[in-house]
């Protein structure tokens, strides 16, 4: 099937997002206690969006999955998400007793292993603070099947109105509230609920197609718009404006990972590179912090810019052997 089919380029599209925005993460996470300019910083901070992109993908992918009954659907869910993340956590775990690169005990990894820790703040950050996603997203999956039913009963553009409602009410209440800063109650689902119906009504309804066959120029301009907007937002409404304009960052980045896509496809070389990162871009997401503040504790002491690249590339290396070499095999032994 080629790239100019319409299902293999929707496919192609979801794919290259998930290994853009991982590698978009990594380098955000990466850079930010690096000596660069807070202009360089700010510009770098914009890849720490791809989680949005994360979430809409899991609503695309989910809506065209087949759903039978629930417990085959957790059990799915269980066996593609929970599993590697808790022998990521345990491995963790088990090599921070002789590294002492956290100061995380086993009160922590116990609220990972039974997933408490989405309700207290001095556990969601744990072991590696890109961890508090996984809350977010196993609190998605548990409230799909409900979604589902929703997004098929009723018409398309309700659905998603009342989403954008429902979440920039609960954006707005909790900075009200001076809940702003949690990352427990600020990494609640609700927070990010259009995004994921966003995706599951683009896959229903077959609005990819559509949505990719736009003019390259519309991408980069609702890009711009949407990371000025959110510029706007923090500047004039301060707390408020932070926490709601998580809108114009996953439009922003959505937006701009189709303009990347849109041009790097036509050159084989950069795409299949990115594209060769997504088998093992959950394991790079639950390994990546480990490996640089592993790096930072016994290689670089100080972050400098010179060090991303081999960063990087360390990272990779730890993640492709994580999926191909721990994972597998574990999970060929317990599934």
């Amino acid at each position: 099937m080629t790239p100019n089919h319409p299902t293999a380029a929707r496919n192609a599209y979801i794919s290259f997002a998930k290994a853009f925005s991982i590698i978009t993460i990594v380098i955000y996470h990466f850079t930010m206690d690096m000596p660069f300019s807070p202009g360089i910083l700010k510009v770098l901070s914009l890849g720490g969006g791809g989680v949005h992109l994360f979430i809409f993908a899991s609503g695309f992918g989910l809506a065209l999955s087949r759903y039978t009954d629930f417990k085959t659907y957790l059990s799915r869910r269980f066996s593609k998400v929970y599993l590697p993340y808790l022998i990521a956590i345990t491995l963790i775990f088990v090599l921070n007793i002789f590294l002492h690169i956290y100061k995380d005990d086993y009160k922590s990894y116990l609220a990972h292993v039974f997933l408490y820790k989405m309700f207290f703040d001095k556990y969601v950050g744990t072991f590696g603070y890109q961890l508090w996603f996984i809350s977010t997203i196993l609190q998605f999956y548990l409230v799909f099947p409900l979604l589902s039913l929703w997004v098929n009963k009723h018409p398309w553009k309700t659905v998603l109105s009342i989403s954008i409602v429902i979440s920039l009410v609960y954006a707005v209440t909790i900075a009200m509230l001076g809940y702003g800063e949690s990352r427990v109650v600020g990494s609640f689902f609700l927070q990010y609920l259009w995004e994921f119906v966003l995706g599951m009504v683009i896959a229903r309804q077959g609005l990819m197609e559509k949505i990719m066959s736009c003019k390259l120029y519309i991408f980069l301009l609702v890009s711009i718009i949407s990371y000025t907007i959110m510029a706007g937002l923090v500047f004039i409404l301060g707390p408020i404006g932070k926490n709601v304009n998580d809108i114009f960052s996953f439009l922003g980045y959505l937006s701009m990972s189709v303009f990347i896509y849109k041009i790097v496809v036509h050159v084989k070389s950069i795409y299949k590179t990115i594209l060769a990162v997504e088998p093992f871009s959950y394991s790079l997401f639950l390994t990546h912090y480990f490996v640089y503040h592993a790096s930072m504790r016994f290689l670089f002491v100080h972050p400098r810019p010179v060090q991303i690249v081999p960063l990087f590339f360390t990272a990779l290396g730890v993640a492709y052997l994580f999926e191909n070499f721990v994972l597998r095999r574990v999970l060929a032994i317990t599934l």
